[in-house]
């Protein structure tokens, strides 16, 4: 094969298993008080602001690849469930900024566990060499995936 079809194959691989490991992720997105399920986007945005202490909606619309109304119905969303909050910068009250709360440290740390379980139960599944082609792969999809 030629390198314009192996890189055609690779990408055709990478899309089509992009909605499986969603799926297995969005299964333990919910909080169990009746609110429904968190979007992948909002985990996403939950472990942005986890990383950090406090963001402006601007940039975390800009880090997250969105527009900031886009950013903001996420944002409202989560505040609703008592997961952020939301608050106006004491330097410049035009600024608003986010961080998440105890409850939303929590309810992330619940969906780390409960997918590394889920996706746990997925490969144990696989033989010794199997797990070791896995490990190489996605090794070698993480170092490409995070090079600028």
């Amino acid at each position: 094969m030629d390198k314009e079809n192996n890189l055609k194959q690779v990408t055709d691989l990478l899309y089509r298993s992009s909605p499986a490991i969603r799926q297995v992720m969005s299964s333990v997105f919910s909080d169990n008080t009746g609110n429904g399920s968190t979007s992948t986007l909002q985990i996403m945005l939950l472990s942005v602001l986890d990383e950090q202490d406090e963001i402006s909606m601007g940039d975390l619309a800009t880090q997250l690849a969105l527009s900031k109304s886009n950013a903001t119905m996420h944002v409202d969303k989560l505040v609703d469930r008592g997961l952020v909050e939301r608050y106006n910068s004491t330097e410049d009250r035009r600024v608003i900024l986010v961080r998440i709360t105890e409850k939303g440290h929590d309810f992330l740390n619940r969906c780390k566990k409960g997918t590394a379980e889920e996706l746990r139960l997925k490969v144990s599944i696989l033989k010794a060499n199997e797990m070791a082609d896995l490990t190489d792969a996605m090794n070698v999809i993480s170092k490409i995936l995070s090079k600028k």
